[in-house]
This record gives C-alpha cells, sequence and structure tokens, in this order.
C-alpha cells in the first residue's frame, strides 16, 4: 500500500508542475481556469502532507490553494481553505494565526453573499473563543451561526449550531459559578 502512495504522491506532484508550467505561458483570460485545477492538486497534496503528520507543509500548501483560488476568482473556496488552515493553525496552538485565518475566510463569505459558510465561519470562531473561555463572544458567535444556517434553508445545521449555543451558555454558567465558588472560598 504504500508504493501504491508513493505513486499517487508523484502524480499528483507531476500534475502540478505541468500545470504550473502551462499557466506560466497562458494568456490572462485563461490562467483562471488553470488557477483552479492547480487549487485542486495543492489542497490534494496538503491533505496528505496533513495526514503524514508533515503540518508546516500543509499549511505552505493551504496558503498556495487561497493564492491561486483568489487567482481563479472563487473566493468561496479561498475562504473554505482559509478555514481548513485556521483548524491547521488552532491544532498546532496557533491561536492568533488560527483567528486571523477564520476572519479572513468570513470576509471572503462576506463578498459572497453566502449564508451557509458565514454560519460555518461563525462556528470556528465560536469555538476558538470558547477555547479561550470567552464565553459571551463564543455565544454571540453560535447564535450567528445559527441565523446564517437558517437563512441559507438548513435547518439541520441551525438546529445543530443551537445545540452548540446551549452547550456553550452551559459551560459558561458552570465556568461562572465556579469563579463565584472560589471568590467565596
Amino acid at each position: 500500500e504504500p508504493a501504491r502512495d508513493d505513486g499517487a504522491v508523484h502524480q499528483l506532484e507531476e500534475a502540478v508542475h505541468l500545470l504550473f508550467q502551462q499557466a506560466l505561458s497562458l494568456p490572462d483570460d485563461e490562467k483562471k481556469h488553470h488557477a483552479h485545477m492547480l487549487a485542486v492538486c495543492y489542497i490534494n497534496k496538503a491533505l496528505l502532507c496533513r495526514d503524514a503528520g508533515n503540518l508546516d507543509e500543509a499549511l505552505a500548501l493551504y496558503g498556495k490553494v487561497e493564492e491561486q483560488h483568489r487567482i481563479s476568482g472563487d473566493k468561496l473556496d479561498a475562504g473554505k481553505a482559509l478555514l481548513f488552515c485556521g483548524e491547521m493553525h488552532c491544532a498546532n496552538a496557533q491561536w492568533e494565526k488560527g483567528f486571523d485565518c477564520f476572519r479572513r475566510a468570513l470576509e471572503f463569505f462576506l463578498e459572497t453573499a453566502n449564508p451557509l459558510w458565514l454560519a460555518r465561519g461563525a462556528e470556528h470562531m465560536s469555538r476558538l473563543y470558547a477555547t479561550h473561555e470567552r464565553w459571551e463572544e463564543a455565544l454571540h458567535a453560535m447564535l450567528g451561526a445559527a441565523a446564517g444556517a437558517g437563512e441559507s434553508g438548513h435547518p439541520g445545521e441551525q438546529v445543530h449550531f443551537l445545540c452548540l449555543a446551549a452547550k456553550l451558555l452551559r459551560n459558561w454558567k458552570t465556568s461562572a459559578g465556579k469563579e463565584n465558588v472560589s471568590r467565596q472560598v
């Protein structure tokens, strides 16, 4: 099985190389399509790197994914790439970098007027706020996610986000209760 993975990685690298070479010689109006294909190759390579535990290379590739999606004009996919990148930063406890990626993703989702992906971006922000026990911000972001999911016509995700908001509220109250007990003791 590892030999098959090596062959797939080699073919992917070859495809990236060929697409990149070809994109250099194309007129500007044709570069958009190639940029999209390059982004797809880069994201596949980034996922392989992430799965192999090479997070630094995966992060660098996610940056290329975002860049190629911007070149292609696909702001929605550029925002999605930023969400993945932000998740990886947060997994490495690089909170500010993760926050910045999520913020930039939300800007792309606003530009595309996509309420579902705005909702998903708000969920990421909420989880990051909760990690740092910034409960009020986390709750507001998750309620925003629920509203966005409802606006986009995805009631299942809306219910999911509302359940997560209820969990955040419970955690906030529990945390506040512990603080009150600590002050009294």
